[in-house]
């Protein structure tokens, strides 16, 4: 038998070792035999519920475990999940996240494209080549001038 002094209490490790395995050999045999009620059973989900940190590891865990099932699925497996509502959810949640990020980038692109002066010099460009509209704008601007001027006086 080893023995061993910790603080002068001469300890039989044997013994110790022993004693520790049947402590906790019947705390597990406690655990696996518990009986909870609804109540209980509805407190502990809402607390789960409740924490983001559980909420995430459940939801890792369960993609985990769906990746595994269509790896090792036979077709029968397959089709319960092309069948369920599950993956129209999934389609529909992605196609919503990628309709918003386009929707985004377009909107994005338009408002450069008009917050800058591309479209102003675009403008002139088409005024300059219209040789009507670029001599109204040129009379209405001297128009303006002249009448400033009467008004002046």
């Amino acid at each position: 038998m080893t023995t061993t002094q910790i603080d002068g209490t001469l300890v039989q490790l044997e013994t110790l070792y022993n004693s520790y395995n049947t402590i906790l050999d019947q705390a597990k045999s406690q655990l696996e035999t518990i009986d909870i009620d609804d109540n209980t059973l509805s407190r502990i989900s809402e607390q789960v519920l409740a924490s983001d940190v559980l909420r995430k590891k459940i939801s890792e865990q369960f993609f985990r475990d769906m990746r595994q099932d269509l790896i090792d699925a036979d077709e029968a497996l397959i089709q319960s999940y092309v069948a369920s509502d599950f993956v129209k959810r999934i389609t529909e949640k992605i196609y919503s996240q990628i309709s918003q990020k386009l929707e985004n980038y377009v909107k994005e692109i338009v408002d450069n494209v008009f917050t800058s002066d591309y479209v102003e010099q675009q403008l002139k460009k088409k005024i300059k080549e219209n040789t009507d509209v670029s001599s109204a704008i040129t009379s209405r601007d001297q128009m303006r001038t002249a009448i400033q001027s009467l008004l002046k006086d």
